[in-house]
């Protein structure tokens, strides 16, 4: 088969366009045909060496595509199916794919394969971000820093769907069109207009009640001394420009949520404790 493989770290040259042997698949596992696959930031940090991985390597975290074979064991998936995977197995950059059964998700007839590939890895993290590190809620001010990608547009719409009231920051005109199209409340253009973390937050519709932001440099992230009046969260995802700087979660004296701990949607899970910060969750 055809695949894009990688011998050592570096810019994209080290991208080479190869035949490799097919993969088999052993027990637990299915092969699919690759459809299509989603290309995503986080691959140019494996590509760099950022966060290593052995190699040769086929990189890809995102995939969509038909089932072709099933290793022994495999209950759930036939051949046939349509199915995707995302933040999990590496390897997407290929013709054919080897995934673990339980890392396969079925997709809906309903829904493209090329939709499958692109949304399921950055549709988690929206997800978790809105319903299990800090549920929204009607009564909650939702500011989230690059609402234009694809991350950000999701989360837009999530939170808008819970209720919440949505303030996101972008860089262009037209980034900040994408963001109004999906439903952003209130819209900054950082690069044209100064703001803090306090004055976007003192919204008139709720005041403050919490926030999520995301994709943190350091101007987005608010110091202790200008930070809003709890209770308030942060949460945030990928890796930050401020992360040079140190973590922001010692870098942010955050407070922990006055409110009682409310019930996370996850079957099984625990509800987030009131006395811990939610800044380590």
């Amino acid at each position: 088969m055809k695949a894009i493989r990688m011998t050592r770290t570096g810019g994209p040259e080290v991208l080479e366009y190869v035949d490799v042997p097919d993969p088999v698949p052993g027990a637990g596992e299915l092969l699919i045909d690759v459809v299509s696959i989603g290309i995503n930031f986080i691959d140019t940090y494996v590509r760099r060496g950022m966060y290593p991985r052995p190699l040769p390597l086929i990189p890809g975290y995102e995939v969509a595509g038909t089932v072709t074979e099933i290793g022994a064991d495999v209950d759930e998936i036939s051949v046939g199916d349509r199915v995707a995977m995302a933040g999990l197995s590496m390897g997407s950059y290929a013709e054919k794919m080897v995934i673990p059964e339980w890392q396969a998700v079925k997709v809906p007839d309903a829904v493209s394969m090329e939709d499958a590939a692109a949304v399921l890895e950055q549709g988690m993290t929206a997800h978790y971000l809105c319903y299990s590190t800090y549920p929204l809620d009607p009564e909650n001010t939702a500011l989230i820093h690059a609402g234009a990608g694809g991350v950000g547009r999701l989360l837009i719409q999530m939170a808008k769907q819970l209720g919440a009231t949505v303030i996101t920051t972008v860089s262009t005109k037209e980034k900040a069109d994408m963001a109004r199209s999906v439903g952003a409340d209130h819209v900054v253009l950082y690069t044209e207009q100064e703001y803090s973390v306090l004055q976007l937050t003192r919204h008139p519709r709720s005041g403050w009640r919490g926030s999520t932001r995301r994709c943190c440099s350091r101007r987005w992230l608010p110091r202790p001394a200008a930070a809003p009046a709890p209770p308030f969260a942060l949460s945030h995802s990928g890796r930050p420009a401020c992360r040079r700087a140190g973590a922001p979660t010692r870098r942010c004296a955050l407070p922990a949520p006055a409110s009682p701990p409310r019930p996370s949607p996850w079957p099984g899970s625990r509800p987030a404790s009131a006395g811990a910060s939610p800044a380590a969750r």
